[in-house]
């Protein structure tokens, strides 16, 4: 497992924020029954930022 420091360690924290922030509005999206299409892009993107943080720290 890669320890990471200072500004790398920054940006996959705040990468991972804006996953839970997306995760939470695409759900929203879904229960509200609004905008189906913007909320089903927004729960891809999360899952490919969770994703990318998984690559950079396994």
């Amino acid at each position: 497992m890669t320890t990471l420091t200072g500004p790398a360690a920054a940006v996959l924290g705040a990468l991972m924020l804006a996953a839970f922030l997306l995760a939470a509005g695409g759900a929203w999206l879904l229960v509200q029954g609004r905008d189906r299409r913007r909320a089903a892009l927004m729960l891809i993107a999360a899952a490919v930022f969770a994703a990318n943080v998984l690559i950079w720290t396994v």
